[in-house]
């Protein structure tokens, strides 16, 4: 099973570098395209209304304002950094910028694509309330697999895609089918894959095999 088309969402985030190496290498691994999506949104200094508000509220309240120069300086910084590490990493891609409405423009993207690369905000950032937004945005209505990079740490083993180690939180439904599923293309490179059900009750019995037995 392979990847691809990866959707990268780049923003004000320290997770940005950590976002490039591991979509970059996921993308040569696989021979995957790659599109980077910048909101600009997400670069701009925290707006009142937006914050108490949500992203689709504050869309129809806040249609009309520009987005400062400062905004669209650092959005070009990124793209340049992100087209010089797809040169360097020999990757096909495109760039695109959500002004207007961020989340619907993710989401006509997000359609298309077989993985959506965040960075988790940053907990004492300027915005982490709208960035966490935009992505839960994304989970519940894109219908496609999210990989959320940490804002802290570093994923070398990951990045190499391959002897790390994954944990799979199963139960018997539809969206831990659909999660493992759509997992397969990292998880065939983990070194190791421990599966954990957790049963209802201390003492619950457990007739005949475990089950998570027959995913295992």
């Amino acid at each position: 099973m392979a990847l691809r088309d990866i959707l990268m969402v780049l923003g004000d985030a320290p997770a940005n570098e950590q976002q490039l190496a591991l979509t970059l290498a996921l993308a040569v691994r696989h021979g995957a395209r790659v599109s980077g999506f910048c909101p600009l949104d997400l670069l701009a200094a925290p707006r009142p209304a937006m914050e108490l508000l949500g992203y689709g509220e504050a869309m129809a309240t806040d249609q009309e304002a520009a987005q400062p120069s400062a905004v669209a300086a650092h959005a070009e910084q990124l793209e340049t950094v992100f087209r010089e590490e797809l040169g360097r990493f020999g990757v096909a891609g495109a760039w695109h910028v959500g002004d207007s409405d961020p989340p619907a423009a993710l989401l006509r993207l997000a359609h298309q694509s077989d993985l959506i690369v965040f960075g988790q905000p940053q907990p004492e950032g300027a915005l982490p309330g709208r960035a966490a937004d935009l992505m839960q945005h994304v989970l519940l209505e894109a219908g496609r697999p999210l990989l959320v990079v940490p804002y802290a740490g570093t994923f070398d083993a990951l990045a190499r895609l391959e002897g790390f180690h994954a944990l799979i939180g199963w139960t018997e439904t539809r969206e831990a089918a659909r999660a493992v599923h759509d997992a397969l293309p990292l998880l065939t490179g983990a070194g190791a894959v421990t599966v954990l059900t957790i049963l209802a009750g201390r003492d619950a019995p457990i007739d005949g095999e475990p089950p998570a037995a027959e995913l295992a």
